[in-house]
């Protein structure tokens, strides 16, 4: 039958509807595009700024340890606090970042770390350590020998020096780095073997190297900055601290509290769970300065660098069960 000129096309009201569906959803992946857009834009151009200010910092730094000295050390806090600020805003940003750009922001913050360091030891040179003791005259006018203190002793077994402290190349030994030997300091543990460590206070850091076999228990505060850890096995760590970076690590369980998501990179079989409650401050104060970390989850927010899948898991961590976790923990 031949249509006329004059007859009209029906057109089913289920394909006009899907029709219409179709350019809704175009229109709004285009907005949502849109706006993606201009958030990244925004990002870019915030951090690269304040990543360009953190350089000119370091640049100031160099010329003025020259014409003002006394400036030097609160010039490298102040420079330490925007590298954390900017690897905050980083964290935030991260739920609409791009892979790509997540991994060279970090990289960029990381480079940023390691020169401020660099800088800053260069700069502010730290006392040369020894292990000379100074000895005490009796009344009579004999020398006694010295009485160690916690501090000395620390040093005999480890190291110890102005700003760190820790300790190294020991066997089957249980360890305790008081407050007073670390708040503010960095921590360092080396080539540990069959050891029990016991961490009290704020370090500044703690880095980790060729540990095997050892229970590190962080207790009555939180590092300040960054956990590292390289070239482990078999070991268990527990700590609160601002970001952990795992590397080199094997056989290991890592109970946390951390305000960004764990780090790691050639690694694998690491377990994870949720910093002990037992071992959190008592004092109303620390609390307060944790309760951000305690109302998330981001202790299980494992960020791998050698597993780029979105659809499947990593095989190289995993979540302890709660029949798996310790319960045997310091008082």
């Amino acid at each position: 039958m031949k249509r006329t000129e004059g007859d009209s096309i029906h057109i089913p009201k289920s394909l006009l509807k899907r029709d219409s569906d179709r350019k809704e959803k175009l229109a709004q992946s285009q907005f949502t595009n849109e706006d993606n857009n201009k958030q990244l834009d925004y990002f870019c151009d915030t951090f690269w700024r304040k990543h360009a200010e953190i350089e000119e910092a370091l640049e100031e730094a160099k010329k003025a340890s020259e014409i003002d000295p006394p400036s030097m050390p609160q010039r490298f806090k102040d420079i330490s606090e925007a590298i954390q600020l900017l690897n905050k805003f980083v964290f935030g940003a991260s739920c609409y970042l791009r892979a790509y750009d997540v991994r060279r922001t970090k990289d960029a913050i990381q480079a940023l770390e390691e020169s401020a360091k660099r800088l800053e030891t260069c700069l502010l040179p730290k006392k040369k350590f020894g292990f000379k003791a100074k000895e005490k005259k009796m009344a009579s006018g004999t020398v006694a020998p010295a009485v160690m203190s916690p501090t000395s002793l620390v040093a005999t077994k480890g190291f110890q020096e102005e700003d760190w402290c820790g300790f190294r190349e020991i066997m089957g030994s249980q360890e305790t780095l008081r407050l007073n030997s670390v708040d503010g300091k960095d921590v360092k543990l080396h080539k540990l073997e069959g050891c029990s460590v016991l961490i009290e206070g704020n370090p500044n850091t703690l880095r980790i190297t060729s540990v095997r076999d050892t229970k590190i228990v962080c207790i009555g505060g939180r590092v300040t900055t960054s956990v590292i850890l390289y070239d482990t096995h078999d070991i268990v760590l527990a700590v609160c601290c601002h970001q952990l970076r795992i590397h080199d690590t094997f056989d290991s369980s890592f109970y946390l509290q951390v305000t960004t998501g764990p780090v790691i990179e050639g690694s694998t079989r690491l377990a994870f769970a949720p910093y002990p409650p037992s071992l959190l401050p008592s004092a109303k104060e620390s609390i307060e300065d944790v309760v951000d970390a305690l109302s998330s989850e981001k202790w299980s927010g494992v960020e791998d660098f050698d597993w780029l899948s979105v659809n499947k898991p990593s095989p190289n961590w995993r979540i302890l069960s709660p029949e798996e976790r310790l319960k045997d923990w310091p008082a």
